[in-house]
């Protein structure tokens, strides 16, 4: 896994219903709504309902701003893990999702 310099940042893994998969690293402080500005961990942990509600997620790179219709996610990983009120914690994957080709 890579390892930022940075300490406070989320990798957000997007798995698409067709199967493919990208990655992003989301680094440090986020400005919210009201202009304040918190830890990208207390965002993720306090507003994922709400994050997970809308249509359109739009990433701000250095490079190019990124658009995902999560409609079109199947599944969204966030790396290093987050503590969320009401989930079921201290879990251990044992095997990967297989396709079948």
């Amino acid at each position: 896994m890579y390892t930022s310099p940075i300490q406070d940042y989320a990798q957000l893994t997007f798995h698409y219903a067709n199967g493919e998969s990208e990655t992003y690293n989301l680094y440090t402080l986020a400005t919210v709504a009201t202009g304040e500005t918190r830890s990208l961990a207390d965002i993720l942990q306090q507003g994922l309902p709400a994050f997970l509600s809308n249509d359109w997620l739009i990433l701000q790179l250095p490079e190019e701003s990124v658009c995902i219709h999560l409609k079109q996610v199947s599944r969204i990983e966030i790396k290093p893990s987050i503590p969320i009120t009401g989930l079921l914690g201290s879990g251990e994957r044992l095997t990967s999702l297989s396709r079948n080709r």
